[in-house]
């Protein structure tokens, strides 16, 4: 999970993305990443205050590959306030990363649009119950105020 979530803040967040999507996506997949979403990736417009807010967000794990303490392969999804150009969505981050020669790689990511809480701009723990149900659809989300991050 923290694997994944990095690579999603960075990529979202980093100086180095927004001054060189093209090359800091190829230099974090190239190998692994599927081509049209590292081409999304590089194309994605970034404002200088772009901040993927995860700390904010939550997560949850999908399935897995391997053995549960050790897996080959993680696919999950976070979910968290995008903040850009002076405006706030929530969005969900889902993908793959892999285990491979003792580091992990990203193998894929794609954003996917979720409902809209009525406070786009608040961390999740204080979402009503209702809003965080629009966002956090589905089974086994934890938010990351709850773990300690």
């Amino acid at each position: 999970m923290e694997a994944f979530t990095a690579f999603a803040g960075w990529l979202t967040s980093s100086p180095a993305v927004k001054k060189e999507p093209e090359l800091a996506v190829s230099a974090i997949g190239e190998d692994l990443l599927n081509p049209g979403e590292a081409q999304m990736l590089a194309n994605m417009q970034r404002a200088d205050d772009m901040y993927f807010d995860l700390g904010a967000g939550g997560y949850r794990i999908l399935a897995h590959s391997g053995d549960a303490d050790r897996p080959d392969q993680v696919m999950l999804e976070v979910a968290a306030p995008l903040r850009n150009a002076g405006k706030t969505r929530w969005i969900i981050a889902g993908g793959v990363v892999a285990w491979r020669d003792g580091a992990w790689h990203l193998v894929s990511i794609m954003p996917k649009e979720v409902e809209q809480p009525k406070e786009v701009d608040t961390e999740a723990e204080e979402l009503t119950a209702s809003d965080q149900g629009k966002v956090f659809d589905g089974l086994g989300w934890k938010l990351f105020a709850e773990q300690g991050q």
